[in-house]
């Protein structure tokens, strides 16, 4: 499946970098470049997040075309786990290799990752046991 989707981006870009002016495939560079915000800032859900990849590389950077990235969302849609993470890692590793997509599965869930072990460690320092109700105020 890889193979056919890397083929398939090569043949993008030979359409393209006559009216874009794009070189070759990406580098890792450059998909650290165009990814590393996205953990930060697309909250929402798959539904969003799919929005936003569509508007980013599909749209504006024009990493894919449109065909294509239907192909990359129907198969992240139909797989078990994190469709928006999937299709994500499957775009930048088509655009630059495995090393890349790595890296933006990283980028991707890094923050989300941080937040959770920030909220534990103040969970961590919360009472064991929460005080009473205030009985004074359901009395009278």
């Amino acid at each position: 499946m890889l193979r056919t989707l890397r083929s398939r981006l090569n043949s993008l870009q030979t359409r393209t970098n006559t009216s874009t002016g794009r070189a070759k495939a990406g580098s890792r560079l450059e998909v650290f470049k165009d990814v590393w915000y996205l953990g930060f800032t697309s909250f929402g859900g798959p539904a969003t997040h799919f929005q936003i990849f569509h508007k980013l590389f599909v749209e504006r950077l024009r990493w894919v075309d449109e065909q294509l990235w239907q192909e990359i969302f129907a198969i992240s849609q139909a797989l078990s786990g994190p469709a928006s993470t999937k299709a994500l890692f499957v775009l930048c590793t088509v655009r630059a290799g495995f090393v890349a997509g790595i890296m933006a599965f990283f980028l991707w869930s890094l923050p989300g990752a941080l937040g959770m072990y920030g909220l534990s460690l103040g969970i961590a320092r919360t009472p064991d046991v929460l005080p009473g109700p205030n009985q004074h105020r359901f009395m009278h």
